[in-house]
C-alpha cells in the first residue's frame, strides 16, 4: 500500500497487516509510524535512485507478512 492517510486509517480500523510502499509527501512518515510504532506494516526496500522495488524484494516482503 502506498501509505496515504485514507488507506492507513481504513487498514488500521479493520486491523489489516500491510506492506508499506510509500510514494511521496507524508507517506514516508506514515510508513514509519505503521512499521515502528504500531507494528502493523512491513517495509518494502526501495531503490535509492528512483524508488522502484525489485520483484524478489516485493515477494520477500509479502511472504514475511503472510508467514508472521
Amino acid at each position: 500500500m502506498h501509505c496515504g492517510w485514507n488507506i492507513v486509517l481504513e487498514a488500521v480500523i479493520v486491523g489489516m497487516p500491510m506492506v508499506a510502499w510509500p510514494l511521496y509527501a507524508e507517506q514516508h512518515l506514515n510508513r514509519s509510524v505503521l512499521v515502528k510504532d504500531m507494528e502493523m506494516a512491513i517495509v518494502v526496500e526501495q531503490r535509492e535512485e528512483d524508488g522502484f522495488v525489485f520483484g524478489d524484494e516485493l515477494e520477500r516482503s509479502i511472504r514475511e507478512l503472510m508467514e508472521s
